[in-house]
């Protein structure tokens, strides 16, 4: 043998081919020696069929569920939105604010210079 090894080889049953033997034995199942492309031919097929549907959309359930809440990337993660066309309003917001407490310290101040005046 110019090889160090046997040839692999698989014993397999084959129901409904054989022979019924004089007791009743194997009843319809032969044994027989066959090779490694005969012994996977069923397992190939197996493997040959479509996968089943994948149930998250995006690889892993944490990443579908970053996905659906709209990250597309890890800067979107590291760095939270933040609309630039809000800015100008709320800058006007804040001033308007600052107006606001100025009056309102303005008010005091005159309701305390009018209080020291009386008493």
């Amino acid at each position: 043998m110019p090889f160090d090894k046997e040839p692999w080889s698989d014993v397999i049953v084959d129901i409904g081919r054989g022979e019924t033997g004089g007791d009743g034995e194997r009843k319809g199942k032969v044994m027989r020696k066959v090779g490694f492309e005969e012994a996977m031919r069923k397992k190939q097929a197996e493997m040959m069929t479509d996968p089943d549907e994948w149930e998250h959309k995006f690889g892993t359930a944490p990443l579908t569920e970053i996905w659906e809440m709209g990250y597309r990337d890890l800067v979107d993660l590291q760095q939270p939105f933040q609309c630039v066309a809000c800015t100008p309003f709320l800058s006007r917001l804040s001033g308007a604010d600052r107006w606001w407490v100025g009056l309102a310290k303005l008010k005091i101040s005159r309701k305390r210079s009018r209080w020291k005046t009386r008493g």
